[in-house]
């Protein structure tokens, strides 16, 4: 019984012993660290500024690309141009096949409908998806016919 209490104190004044040196060396490294970390501090707030500085170049490169492509795109004029077309495409097989039904011929207005409506799904997924822009400016069409007459739109 004797054996296992000596152990017991033995290993308490050890463990008090290697805490105090514990401590000290804790103490050690942690002035150490902040030190460290005094010195380094106006390093890092630089290096931190020179990323931020790159980073708002590069989402402005990317803000500046992406403006470009959208106005490439012309997705609201090619749009509109889609409607125009679909609508004038509606419109003729609307006046054809009332053209034709008064001859006699039999076309039920469902299949009709039909028609019109694949024709207008057909050109709406062109203008979205076409990597072809089809559409024309009217100012280039102005701008043409005044070169051609010697008036060229200056701007």
């Amino acid at each position: 019984m004797a054996d296992w209490k000596t152990y017991a104190k033995a290993a308490q004044r050890t463990a008090q012993r290697q805490g105090a040196d514990a401590r000290r060396s804790a103490s050690v490294y942690t002035q150490a660290a902040r030190e460290t970390a005094r010195k380094q501090a106006p390093e890092v707030r630089e290096a931190l500024d020179r990323s931020r500085a790159e980073t708002r170049r590069t989402a402005a490169a990317y803000a500046a690309v992406a403006s470009k492509r959208a106005r490439r795109a012309r997705l609201g004029q090619r749009l509109k141009n889609a409607v125009r077309d679909a609508l004038l495409m509606g419109l003729s097989i609307l006046v054809i096949w009332f053209v034709v039904t008064r001859t006699g011929v039999q076309i039920p207005i469902t299949a009709l409908l039909a028609v019109i409506a694949v024709l207008m799904l057909v050109r709406f997924g062109y203008a979205l998806f076409a990597r072809i822009d089809t559409t024309v400016e009217d100012d280039n069409l102005m701008g043409s016919d005044d070169r051609h007459q010697g008036h060229g739109n200056r701007r």
